[in-house]
């Protein structure tokens, strides 16, 4: 029993020594400072950090504070007092500094004696330390009595440093020398979506290297990454041109870095004409576009470079597959100055580098494809030599953050020489006619431009942006064909030259001010002036029937206001007003997005406008009836302005991982041109071609396109999975063809599936697109003819459906490093399934007959194949 007493008097006791936290003792000044806010309910204040302070002997059963006192004056390191209400404040006394010498130190690469920014320098065993500013500059102040010590200077990628200070000057350099760690690839385990929506809730912000980059036929190709996106057609193997809705690809304004893109494809479009490692981000914009641009009336793609403040040190890559080679490269010349420049280019001629002939079975030339009526299948063998390179450079200067001057510039260039050999055989009652033909193309496109972008920060709630630009594009097609006719009593050979020559150029200036009028209010008013000139050289049109030479100026004068409520709602109205020379007119162009916010990761969507078309991208059938495009600019007779209206109404959905868009669309567009040739028959009798100038109509008409976008997605650790769906119709009419009956346009595409995924596990990359489209439209010149003009014939007596689009691709990649460099190695093999998808062309010609009265035999070739199966290889290195 006494002993079982002791042990509760002992816990006892133990329990009231714990109940007051803290018994008499030495505790930490922290532990003080928590103790006597809680005790005595007020707070401390004190200097500089808390471990810095010594400990304290306290009894903390205590209350009476005089007692406190005394235990604080016990410590001749500190000064305290209490004030009126009291609050206690402890600082550390004050003691008289030992000598010491101020050292200040520059620190450089050794290898390239640029100042290094953020290196920690600190003297050992001390607290004594400070990290060098953007010069490499930074000051430390030493006591005399640490000399025998050392200053270390530390930074990853370099070599540690370590110095005497007593072998210190007042003003020393520190040269340290290049150490790159090597660290495995990372993968981050929480990805971006892919495709976000940007400010404007309307358009479609996307990262460069995001989109089905596994799986890409020429390695990343942002224009063709976008073309997966819902009400973009991404079924035109020989176009990488932006569609958006049933507009063609000159409607859609196309801007790198401030430069209009007049053509953005290469090699038949296969290749996009911007290279996709030179740039940062792109932003789609598929309904209204910003204010401080117009005249097009089908979207804009704006593609940006990566801006300067983000630029450090220098960095670049290469990229190397089977058919091209790119190369990406930029810094920071100083701390105003910055770089960027890209180029990309073809080794030789891309189909003689043995790629094709690698994967081709060479027994079997590309068959061609013919929907026409009363004809054969045939074959062609064509292997054009094709060369082209694009460049792009930008310079930056920024001597602070309110001023920023950007120069950039663009250059890319396309030649091609190709050969088309077919022969048929045409039957008639007088016997069999057997004609040879070979059609030689000698073709070259090339696009130029330069721009000077400025910001000038006025106050932290206004800018003025001011920007200058030029940009040209030019283009050359020379068509030769040769014709063997053989009869059985006679053989005769026919030669004609057609030759296509356009050039449009455009020099504007834009300076406009935006900011904020209230928290919640946004403005941007300005001004712009243009001047554009066209070019047109041809045999087949005259001058009687279009303009070979025009000119153009005009200027334009927007602004916008946006404004958002407190219950969620927000709104963006602006006018665009614009004088256009030719016409001496002035247009006008009203635009609305209007957004609420149902939830922290849901909204609803609306926007209406009006857009016009100034400069337009004409095509009618040449000589040959083959497709040639021309740019040339309205004039209210030809050509005339043509209008777009448009209504969007949609939703979006985001939460976590998950993604989901909306949006229904009405467009109406009036005074679209179509140039055709009434009559296809081209007379070769005696020799002699007859070039049907006279045969060229311009019919002028309106379109309809109608639709649904939907966009799903899905971004995990290690999936990312994005779905496309589009629902349309696009239909056109015109007065003059088949007394205005609506039929399909030759962009319309009911049904579109885009499906991309790409799976990450470790170092590999694995990837798969699925791209699925109903048949496009076409006119079959077989049902053209003398006594079948174009203008008396229904859309479904001369119109046709190619079959339906349907290509799997397929990718797979592996990242490394080699001498601490990333690097990754890709093979993609595009159209797995081997589809025999086709591309509508047609050529015609009416081969002579003694007998003048008996019908004409048609010589007309239709469709070819296009992307078969394809494997590339690429290696890309980063440094």
């Amino acid at each position: 029993m006494c002993r079982i007493g002791c042990i509760l008097c002992f816990g006892f006791l133990y329990t009231l020594s714990m109940s007051g936290q803290i018994k008499t003792a030495s505790v930490e000044m922290q532990d003080f400072v928590h103790w006597f806010e809680r005790k005595y309910r007020t707070s401390v204040s004190y200097a500089d950090d808390l471990a810095l302070y010594p400990n304290i002997s306290v009894d903390t059963t205590q209350v009476d504070l005089d007692k406190i006192r005394k235990s604080l004056n016990s410590l001749t390191s500190i000064e305290y007092r209490f004030d009126e209400e009291g609050h206690l404040f402890i600082r550390q006394r004050k003691v008289a500094e030992s000598p010491s010498t101020l050292y200040r130190f520059q620190v450089l690469n050794q290898r390239t004696l640029d100042p290094i920014e953020l290196v920690a320098a600190s003297v050992e065993n001390t607290s004594i330390g400070q990290y060098s500013d953007h010069n490499g500059m930074l000051a430390l102040r030493i006591p005399k009595k640490w000399n025998h010590r050392k200053v270390g200077f530390s930074m990853v990628g370099f070599a540690p440093l370590w110095l005497p200070i007593h072998d210190l000057s007042d003003v020393h350099k520190v040269l340290m020398s290049e150490l790159p760690i090597p660290m495995e690839p990372v993968t981050i385990a929480d990805r971006k979506n892919p495709v976000n929506n940007s400010e404007n809730a309307t358009a479609m912000e996307i990262g460069s290297k995001t989109i089905a980059k596994a799986s890409q036929i020429l390695g990343d190709d942002i224009l063709r990454d976008i073309q997966m996106l819902p009400g973009l057609i991404a079924h035109q193997d020989d176009d990488s041109g932006i569609r958006i809705r049933g507009s063609g690809t000159d409607q859609t304004l196309l801007m790198v870095d401030g430069i209009p893109i007049y053509n953005a494809s290469h090699y038949f479009g296969i290749f996009g004409a911007v290279n996709s490692g030179y740039i940062d981000r792109a932003i789609l914009y598929k309904n209204n576009i910003p204010i401080e641009y117009g005249e097009k009336n089908g979207g804009m793609l704006e593609i940006l470079g990566l801006r300067s403040e983000k630029i450090d040190g220098y960095q670049g890559s290469i990229d190397l597959n089977l058919l091209t080679l790119t190369g990406v490269a930029q810094g920071r010349l100083d701390s105003m100055w910055t770089f960027r420049i890209g180029g990309r280019t073809t080794y030789r001629s891309v189909s003689n580098t043995g790629f094709l002939a690698l994967f081709q079975d060479e027994q079997q030339p590309n068959r061609v494809q013919n929907f026409g009526l009363n004809e054969t299948d045939n074959l062609i063998s064509s292997i054009p030599d094709f060369r082209f390179y694009d460049i792009n450079g930008n310079l930056t200067f920024s001597p602070s953050s309110n001023i920023r001057v950007a120069i950039n510039g663009y250059k890319s260039r396309d030649n091609l020489n190709n050969s088309i050999e077919v022969t048929r055989t045409i039957d008639r009652a007088s016997g069999s006619t057997r004609v040879a033909s070979t059609l030689s193309q000698r073709e070259f496109w090339e696009s130029r431009g330069g721009s000077m972008l400025s910001t000038w920060q006025l106050t932290p709630k206004s800018a003025i942006h001011t920007d200058i630009y030029y940009a040209s594009y030019r283009q050359q097609d020379e068509n030769r064909i040769v014709l063997h006719v053989m009869r059985v009593n006679a053989d005769r050979n026919f030669r004609q030259r057609v030759l296509t020559g356009n050039e449009i150029s455009e020099i504007g200036f834009r300076s406009f001010l935006d900011g904020q009028l209230l928290p919640n209010a946004s403005y941007k008013v300005g001004i712009e002036l243009r001047q554009y000139k066209t070019f047109l050289l041809s045999n087949d049109i005259t001058k009687e029937q279009l303009q070979l030479r025009q000119e153009a100026s005009m200027m334009n004068m927007f602004s916008n206001i946006g404004y958002e409520w407190s219950d969620g709602w927000s709104a963006t109205a602006g006018l665009r007003s614009t004088y256009y020379d030719p016409t001496q007119k002035l247009y006008w162009s009203p635009r609305l997005d209007i957004r609420k916010q149902v939830s922290p990761s849901s909204y609803l969507k609306a926007s209406a406008g009006r857009q016009y078309q100034l400069a337009q991208n004409l095509s009618f059938e040449n000589l040959y009836r083959r497709t040639i495009e021309t740019w040339v600019l309205s004039n209210d007779i030809e050509i005339p302005v043509s209008t777009l209206d448009h209504l969007m109404i949609g939703g979006s959905w985001k939460k976590n991982r998950w993604l989901l868009d909306v949006e229904g669309y009405l467009r109406y567009e009036s005074n679209i041109t179509e140039v055709a040739l009434n009559d296809i028959n081209n007379s070769i009798d005696s020799g002699v071609p007859t070039i049907l100038n006279e045969g060229y109509v311009f019919y002028h008409g309106t379109g309809n396109m109608l639709g649904v976008d939907v966009l799903a997605g899905y971004t995990g650790r290690k999936l990312s999975t994005l779905l496309s769906y589009t629902l349309s119709k696009s239909t056109v009419s015109y007065p003059s063809i088949a007394r205005g009956v609506d039929f399909p346009s030759p962009l319309d595409s009911r049904h579109q599936v885009q499906w991309i995924n790409d799976l990450r596990i470790k170092k590999w990359n694995f990837g798969f697109n699925i791209i699925y489209a109903s048949g496009r439209v076409y006119t079959d010149l077989n049902k053209i003819g003398a006594n079948r003009l174009r203008v008396n014939l229904t859309p479904e007596e001369r119109q046709s459906r190619l079959p339906n689009y349907i290509r799997l691709d397929m990718g797979l990649g592996y990242r490394f490093l080699i001498g601490g460099l990333k690097s990754s190695f890709n093979a993609s093999l595009i159209n797995f399934l081997d589809r025999d998808n086709v591309s509508y062309i047609q050529y015609t010609f009416t081969l002579p007959s003694h007998n003048h009265a008996a019908p004409r035999g048609a010589f007309v070739g239709n469709t070819s194949n296009l992307i078969p199966r394809t494997l590339n290889l690429s290696w890309k290195i980063e440094f």
